[in-house]
């Protein structure tokens, strides 16, 4: 597992060693090559709350018994928090101050 250029990085440690310290250095980028969502599905909106700081709504795909929520705090100029599924049905997280 050369990285960097630094050749023979890893082979002088122990097996288990090299698994357990490569799965604790690696676990986001292996999370990128998976697909969080339902983008190009359809679905239906239904608005929960939808007020001048607060929106909450759920999406519910068809022939899906689930609901997926979004929360969205909207604090002008202040604070915006927003976690869910977004319009184009990826998930994401969003915090601003």
């Amino acid at each position: 597992m050369p990285t960097g250029g630094k050749k023979n990085l890893w082979k002088d440690k122990p097996e288990l060693y090299r698994y357990i310290r490569w799965h604790i250095r690696n676990p986001l980028s292996d999370l990128g090559m998976y697909y969080v969502g339902f983008a190009g599905k359809k679905y239906k909106k239904l608005e929960v709350l939808n007020t001048e700081h607060v929106e909450i709504n759920l999406k519910k795909l068809n022939k899906c018994p689930l609901y997926f929520p979004r929360y969205s705090i909207d604090l002008a100029g202040v604070f915006n928090f927003s976690i869910g599924w977004k319009k184009r049905g990826c998930f994401g997280l969003y915090l601003k101050r």
